[in-house]
């Protein structure tokens, strides 16, 4: 199985908040805080569960508003 790995910045006072949404849709990703100061995190997502994350992310982006969530690139 080939697990996707991915790079975002997200403002800081958020990556909590995205971690506790996007790890409750249980199996849907993993979140690693790569740099807390920057913003900068990593995650790993199953590939059958890909399109679902990128929902959960739209709806993220909608709420946290701006450019506060931003895909850097991926591992793969």
């Amino acid at each position: 199985m080939n697990i996707l790995k991915k790079r975002f910045y997200i403002e800081t006072q958020h990556i909590a908040y995205f971690r506790f949404i996007t790890e409750g849709y249980e199996g849907t990703c993993l979140i690693h805080t790569v740099d807390p100061k920057l913003g900068i995190i990593d995650v790993t997502i199953p590939p059958e569960l890909e399109e679902d994350f990128y929902q959960i992310v739209k709806f993220l982006k909608k709420e946290l508003k701006g450019d506060n969530l931003i895909e850097l690139f991926n591992f793969n």
